[in-house]
């Protein structure tokens, strides 16, 4: 407990509040919505943290490259993040709606 304390107290003045509480949530609700046991739920959500920070990471290094606009990588890992979620919700009810069960 002390180590989590210690690293999210780190993070924040590293990174910022928004992308360690971004982090922290969004994951694991986007998984929630599709798992139920933990040991599933924690791999997705490892899954889905992981997948948006390298894609944030290259998203921001070929606006960069290509346009020559510098973008904030940690906001726009947050966007992405906040997509995946909306993503996941919209398919969700969606799937629900025709009847396909996920």
């Amino acid at each position: 407990m002390i180590q989590t304390s210690i690293t999210a107290i780190s993070a924040f003045r590293a990174v910022g509040v928004l992308m360690v509480l971004a982090f922290l949530v969004i994951p694991p609700i986007t998984a929630r919505l599709f798992f139920h046991t933990l040991w599933k739920l924690i791999g997705c959500a490892i899954g889905i943290g992981v997948v948006a920070s390298c894609i944030g990471v290259a998203l921001s290094r070929h606006i960069l490259t290509i346009f020559g606009v510098g973008l904030s990588t940690a906001g726009l890992i947050v966007v992405l993040l906040g997509g995946f979620y909306l993503f996941s919700l919209l398919y969700k009810k969606l799937s629900f709606l025709i009847g396909y069960r996920v």
